[in-house]
């Protein structure tokens, strides 16, 4: 800095240009692929649950501070509820009801589940307790909520309980809850010493449950298939996971060790599962075990949606990256936002009918994209490895950077570019920015004496 003040003669001034230089860093910046369409803030806020409907039409965000919000394709807010404590929030398939579940007060054990229409109107409401997950089946029958008192409820649409399932006398906490896309299964699991999956027939109210292993882990993401008959579930905490298979019984068919799983899905017709690892991987397996492909960004593989109907895998990484790929793992499309001081994306996902999806930045912002026209990245896809090396090079398509050059010198210090790819003047010795910034790479500074000049290159 006390360089900078002796080459601009006016400390005022150099601190003014400085502060530019932050305000500039800090925008948004959508170096890849198809800009979205409109993003939304929640403010001081964070996001809780999202979710879109079937057709693109409209955009549900519930916040932990209990509001919610329903927004149109457009991105114009419909309306806002205030609801109390951290929500989540799911659109029915057919797009009539909003269904809303709340942790009200954990002490207290308060909570319920609401479900409104488009118009914003409470249509019914069920006192639950503090709810610890929901899932809505693809159908549009069926919701299971899990509570903290060890409850597993079942509704239809119309607020009706289809049937309440727990261990009594036991009553420890649903950890995590799921339903098959037809509505007639739902597992789940508790927060127990020796946790196990169990599966519940919806018709009849008949119950099953795998065998119990001793201090295991937790399971804390179930997925199911569309009939239910296979179930594939994460466990562990810490720097590492364990993916599992079961089938409908349910028997653990094949289990594997991996790096700390984000999220996990599995196929409507169990074919194949996907998981988002902290290791920069999305892996995808065979409904046996075997490895198929693999995806990778340098940020770590966060989120995950799927639509099996028109064969398309989104994936969201902690860098900013929103990817779309085929089943066979080709990419097809791919979209990258910066923000200040990071870009993570949260949670994807896709419209039931492929031409539209949405992101969560960093839990406080909703990008919406149309997919009606995208551009292919150079982005490879790999042979799946049990433990590939996390160092495998990345090819990004970024329209803008200098081909084959090096952006860093041997000697460390900074080789600036303008716009026509060729090296800036080398006023400057030094640059700091923040270790985890990516957009260094896509931008250009020239300082030369008493001048800043900022170049984007897009």
């Amino acid at each position: 800095m006390s360089d900078l003040l002796s080459r601009s003669g006016d400390g005022k001034t150099a601190f003014i240009l400085a502060g530019l230089l932050v305000f500039l860093i800090g925008l948004s910046v959508p170096v890849s692929g198809v800009a979205p369409d409109w993003s939304y803030a929640v403010g001081r806020e964070y996001v809780s649950g999202s979710d879109i409907a079937s057709d693109g039409s409209a955009v549900v965000i519930g916040t932990t501070m209990g509001k919610v919000h329903l927004l149109d394709r457009d991105g114009d807010l419909l309306w806002t509820e205030s609801v109390p404590g951290s929500l989540m929030t799911e659109i029915s398939p057919d797009n009539s009801c909003i269904i809303v579940a709340s942790q009200e007060s954990l002490e207290k054990d308060k909570g319920a589940v609401r479900c409104f229409d488009r118009n914003g109107t409470p249509v019914w409401r069920d006192v639950t307790g503090w709810v610890t997950d929901i899932d809505l089946s693809e159908d549009a029958r069926n919701l299971v909520v899990g509570t903290r008192r060890g409850d597993v409820i079942a509704f239809d649409l119309n607020g009706e309980r289809l049937g309440q399932y727990n261990d009594f006398p036991k009553t420890y906490v649903i950890n995590a809850a799921g339903i098959s896309g037809d509505g007639t299964r739902i597992a789940y699991s508790l927060c127990e010493i020796k946790p196990a999956l169990e599966v519940v027939t919806v018709s009849s109210g008949r119950r099953t449950v795998s065998s119990r292993v001793e201090n295991s882990n937790l399971i804390d993401i179930i997925s199911l298939s569309w009939d239910g008959k296979c179930i594939v579930t994460k466990s562990g905490a810490g720097s590492m996971s364990e993916l599992s298979f079961y089938d409908e019984k349910p028997k653990k068919i094949w289990s594997k060790s991996l790096p700390r799983i984000h999220d996990l899905v599995i196929t409507e017709d169990g074919g194949l599962v996907l998981v988002a690892s902290e290791d920069s991987y999305l892996r995808v397996y065979a409904c046996s075990g075997d490895p198929l492909w693999n995806f990778s960004r340098a940020g770590g593989m966060t989120s995950l949606s799927v639509n099996l109907e028109k064969g398309i895998i989104v994936s969201g990484s902690g860098d900013g990256h929103i990817d779309l790929l085929n089943l066979s793992g080709d990419p097809v499309c791919s979209m990258h936002v910066q923000r200040f001081p990071e870009s993570v994306v949260s949670s994807v996902k896709i419209s039931d009918d492929g031409r539209s999806l949405i992101a969560v930045l960093n839990d406080k912002e909703i990008l919406y994209y149309t997919l009606d026209s995208c551009e292919s990245p150079d982005t490879k896809n790999e042979k799946i490895s049990e433990s590939p090396n996390s160092t495998v090079e990345i090819r990004e398509r970024t329209a803008g950077n200098p081909q084959k050059t090096p952006v860093f010198e041997q000697n460390t210090s900074v080789r600036l570019w303008n716009p026509g790819g060729r090296a800036a003047e080398q006023g400057i010795n030094s640059v700091l920015l923040p270790s985890h910034s990516s957009f260094f790479f896509t931008q250009g500074l020239n300082f030369t004496s008493g001048d800043l000049r900022f170049f984007a290159l897009f």
